[in-house]
């Protein structure tokens, strides 16, 4: 139960987090650095 619980949060406070990111995106000048951002977005909702 204790274990089920922290796997829930935890992916909450992920999901929590790319959001964050996401929001955050717009002001991003630097495409390089935006481009392996979007990536890394992407490879973490894939899991």
């Amino acid at each position: 139960s204790d274990l089920s619980v922290a796997l829930y949060l935890t992916e909450a406070a992920e999901r929590g987090a790319v959001e964050n990111v996401r929001a955050n995106l717009p002001a991003i000048r630097d495409r390089g650095w935006l481009e392996r951002i979007e990536l890394r977005i992407r490879e973490l909702a894939g899991r």
